[in-house]
This record gives C-alpha cells, sequence and structure tokens, in this order.
C-alpha cells in the first residue's frame, strides 16, 4: 500500500513540476470537478450505496470483520507498549453534506470500539458545523482534509485527551 501512495505522490508531484498551469487548472476547474464526482459514483457504484443506505454483502461483512481484528490489534499494541490509542474517524464529504443517518461508517466503527473498550473520537459534527460556518473541511479538489480540517481533527484529539486527564490508562471508551 504505501508503495502505491509514493509511487502515487511521485506521478503528481512530476505532473505538477512539468504542467504547473495544467495541475493548477485542473484542481481549480469546477467542471472538471462535477465529471471527477461523477466518475467517482459511477465507479463506486453499487457498494458505495450499499455503505452509505447502511447495506452490505457477505464479502464486505468480511471486510469489517478484518477491520475489528485490526481495531483490537491495535488496542493490543497500545496495551503492550503503553501508549494512549485513539481511532479519529473522517467522514466522507458526502457525509458531511447530506445527512445519511443509516450509513455504516462512521457508525459501525464507532460502535466496534465501544465494544472493544478502545477511544474512538467522530468529528462528523464538528465537520458539518464547520462546512455550515462556511469553512470547508475539504481541499476543493479530492476528499482529502484542508488545513481546517487537520485542525478540527486536532481539537478534537486535544480535547479528548484534556477530558481524559493525566491517570488515564492505555484503553478506554468512547468519547
Amino acid at each position: 500500500m504505501r508503495e502505491y501512495e509514493n509511487e502515487r505522490e511521485q506521478a503528481a508531484t512530476s505532473f505538477r513540476k512539468r504542467f504547473p498551469r495544467t495541475y493548477l487548472l485542473a484542481k481549480n476547474s469546477a467542471l472538471l470537478m462535477l465529471g471527477r464526482e461523477v466518475y467517482l459514483s459511477l465507479r463506486k457504484g453499487a457498494s458505495y450505496q450499499r455503505r452509505l443506505l447502511g447495506k452490505t454483502t457477505p464479502g464486505e461483512e468480511r471486510k469489517w470483520e478484518a477491520m475489528r481484528s485490526e481495531l483490537l490489534s491495535f488496542k493490543r499494541l497500545a496495551e503492550k507498549h503503553r501508549f494512549q490509542a485513539i481511532v479519529v474517524t473522517i467522514p466522507a464529504r458526502l457525509q458531511v453534506k447530506e445527512k445519511l443517518p443509516n450509513s455504516l461508517y462512521p457508525s459501525r466503527i464507532l460502535k466496534m470500539c465501544d465494544e472493544l473498550e478502545l477511544p474512538a473520537i467522530s468529528v462528523l459534527d464538528d465537520f458539518t458545523a464547520s462546512l455550515a460556518e462556511g469553512v470547508d473541511p475539504y481541499l476543493p479538489w479530492d476528499n482529502h482534509l484542508s488545513p481546517d480540517g487537520h485542525r478540527l481533527v486536532a481539537r478534537a484529539i486535544r480535547m479528548h485527551i484534556l477530558a481524559a486527564g493525566p491517570s488515564r490508562a492505555p484503553a478506554g471508551g468512547k468519547q
């Protein structure tokens, strides 16, 4: 996975350096953004829509069980190495723009964390409030966080740590 991410970043950097004006146009074009959104929604198709509607297939359920296993491993690492584990769920832009009460993410992750007694933070409400105030927590051209989004996540983590206090053990419940 990391190798793929490195290759992707190298390709983007190379394109940005070789064609800076084209890169800026691509990143700031509303028409290209609309095209990208349509393409991604078609590409993600039924599985993406099912997740937003709260439905899964047996294959997707296996992925959720794998996630539960990863969360448990994370908790055990925190206990073994005595660090404070905190899971932060970052909602998709669509979840911030529209109310999707049956969406499996982040609610299912938060529920797993609660069952595993692994601290978890949802920033969905913070992101929704920020967007309502005209401050977009996402970059305009993709689903990555903007500096404002990163500040919201950092603030949520800080508030969680301050609320936990200095004597908190490495594992605990959901915020």
